[in-house]
């Protein structure tokens, strides 16, 4: 295909239409493998670097490693929300729905929490952040 920039770019497909190696306008590819089922299993980029990915039962992406071997975690509840995410570098941030009022997300990364309140129409309502507090109880 040629794009509005007068640039070409090509996608591979195989025979069920999953995209295997797209190719950009300066030749570089992006290569993509699936597993027997048919599901994502494995990105490797022009520089060699990869992101294999691994999903739960219900289809829902649970790990992406990365070349380093660093892993991005998800975790859901029982009827399968998004409760939980732990990136490549170890932010961890939970979700739930407070009583009444919107989704409330927490983040914690470098010992600092951030907590996140949105209304019921998604929108941010506030952001509140502190350091853990910690006591000595001997």
């Amino acid at each position: 295909m040629i794009g509005l920039d007068g640039n070409r770019e090509t996608l591979e497909r195989d025979a069920e239409g999953h995209l295997l190696t797209p190719t950009d306008a300066l030749n570089r590819q992006t290569r993509y493998s699936y597993t027997r089922a048919g599901i994502l299993a494995r990105r490797t980029n022009a520089r060699g670097d990869t992101l294999e990915y691994s999903w739960n039962r219900l289809g829902r992406s649970v790990t992406l490693r990365n070349e380093n071997c660093r892993e991005y975690r998800f975790g859901y509840d029982r009827v399968g929300r998004l409760v939980s995410e732990a990136d490549f570098d170890g932010r961890e941030t939970w979700y739930y729905r407070a009583a009444g009022r919107g989704l409330v997300t927490n983040r914690l990364y470098g010992g600092v929490m951030q907590a996140f309140e949105y209304d019921a129409m998604g929108r941010l309502e506030g952001r509140r952040g502190r350091a853990p507090q910690f006591t000595d109880r001997g």
